[in-house]
């Protein structure tokens, strides 16, 4: 396993500072580009050294291409759920909150060939959604709505979903449309708790 690690840091040793430096930023590129067989290349290296950023898109590129597990070889990269897994968990172990939302989602639905584990996915889902990832934030909000790897409880539930919905993010409407929903079921005096909560989190950030 040594080797592994030996090599990328005997080629850092060679290359200026500069260079290593341009060479990230044309993995990330050519990611952007969706060119995964140039940026995977150009990235695999900074990901051995630990680079959270390159472990996380690299865990990207391996991954499934859609939500629903689509198993395909797209831009030069084949998935292969392991790899996924791998460097989204040492990314999310280096504090990335979207490899921690990852992390935990696959490990709550129990996909990519791995054993459900509800209480450790909702525990990756809080580590991001503290980073104020909304998507975590939701997620996190519906675990606790249902009970599901954290204790069932509608004041945290409203609190993260409020959370989640007042983001500046694509499925907003998603997590407002589940907390209005939810405070249907709640009594006025636990939404007033579950707002003092959310801007208490907004406050401390």
């Amino acid at each position: 396993m040594k080797t592994i690690f030996i090599i990328p840091l005997l080629l850092m040793s060679l290359i200026s500072p500069a260079s290593w430096g341009a060479d990230f930023e044309k993995g990330v590129a050519a990611y952007e580009r969706k060119d995964y067989g140039t940026a995977l290349i150009l990235l695999e290296d900074f990901a051995l050294m630990n680079n959270s950023q390159a472990q996380y898109l690299l865990g990207n590129m391996y991954g499934p291409r859609s939500w629903s597990g689509i198993n395909e070889n797209r831009y030069g990269v084949a998935s292969d759920d392991r790899k996924a897994i791998m460097w989204w968990r040492k990314a999310a172990e280096q504090g990335h909150a979207e490899a921690q939302f990852q992390t935990g989602y696959w490990l709550y639905t129990g996909q990519m060939g791995l054993d459900a584990n509800v209480v450790e996915g909702a525990a990756w889902y809080r580590k991001s959604a503290d980073q104020g990832n909304y998507w975590a934030q939701q997620e996190l909000g519906f675990a606790y709505r249902q009970g599901r790897g954290v204790p069932k409880d509608y004041v945290l539930a409203y609190m993260w979903l409020n959370l989640s919905a007042s983001g500046n993010w694509e499925y907003a409407n998603v997590a407002a449309s589940a907390r209005d929903s939810l405070g249907r079921q709640m009594a006025p005096k636990q939404i007033t708790e579950a707002q003092r909560l959310a801007r208490e989190w907004v406050a401390i950030q």
